[in-house]
């Protein structure tokens, strides 16, 4: 697995295939996304978006940070 928003030109790439007609699956833990990329996906409609939470055994290196916790909220908000 890898993180797809660590390369900062993930949103563009999602755009373009969207506005190609390709159906979007993601699966991300959301590390590297910004409240701009948030607000760019917004009128998406992906067939799957998975959010990878830190698990309890904190086996992922997942900032839980304020940053962090708003890109989660505002991702479902």
């Amino acid at each position: 697995m890898f993180e797809p928003w660590l390369n900062p030109q993930c949103t563009d790439m999602v755009l373009y295939a969207h506005n190609r007609g390709h159906k979007l699956r993601v699966y991300t833990t959301l590390v590297g996304m910004g409240q701009s990329d948030i607000e760019r996906l917004a009128e998406i409609h992906f067939v799957h978006f998975s959010v990878h939470i830190p698990s309890g055994g904190r086996n992922e290196r997942i900032g839980l940070n304020e940053s962090y916790l708003y890109i989660l909220t505002e991702m479902f908000h």
